[in-house]
């Protein structure tokens, strides 16, 4: 069987294109998307974790502000939120998952027993109006 020139290109330019795709995206699937936005948890704070590494936390039931201005940031499925006024012991390092609308935190490597109390908790995606 012969194939044409324009077969042969053709073919060939679909290999190319698939080695770019695969090369660009990677085998494997790609390191998982840290899911900003508002959760709240079981004891009624709401942390707001914005997609420039800020976050602040707010007591729903009560309006107090518990952390604002604070900073985390994300390598891969690790994240490292910044020592702040209430955890000045320093940076705090957790393995984070996301089950459905659940946000998990595994403890690796943190000093501050406020963070480590408030990030054990349930966290849920927040939804406005329900």
């Amino acid at each position: 069987m012969r194939i044409s020139t324009f077969s042969k290109s053709l073919l060939l330019g679909s290999i190319v294109l698939g080695s770019i795709v695969l090369l660009t995206t990677g085998c494997h699937p790609s390191d998982p998307k840290f899911p900003t936005g508002d959760y709240i948890d079981t004891e009624g704070n709401l942390t707001s974790f914005h997609s420039d590494g800020q976050m602040w936390i707010r007591n729903l039931n009560t309006g107090e502000i518990l952390a604002t201005h604070s900073k985390y940031s994300v390598d891969g499925d690790t994240i490292t939120f910044a020592s702040i006024e209430l955890c000045p012991q320093g940076d705090g390092v957790y393995k984070w998952t996301q089950d459905g609308d659940r946000l998990l935190f595994e403890l690796i490597e943190d000093q501050c027993d406020f963070r480590i109390w408030k990030l054990s908790l349930e966290i849920t995606r927040y939804k406005y109006g329900e």
